[in-house]
């Protein structure tokens, strides 16, 4: 986000805002996912 905002300078569009949330998201699962179902 910090890119993005150019630092706090500009202001982000909700669609990337949504965009960054997603990504996020996504990276999270993907880490824990493992994890979750119980398969090394």
């Amino acid at each position: 986000m910090e890119v993005r905002s150019r630092l706090g300078i500009r202001k982000v569009s909700a669609a990337g805002t949504r965009t960054v949330a997603r990504s996020a998201v996504d990276t999270f699962l993907r880490a824990y996912e493992t994890a979750a179902t119980g398969h090394p």
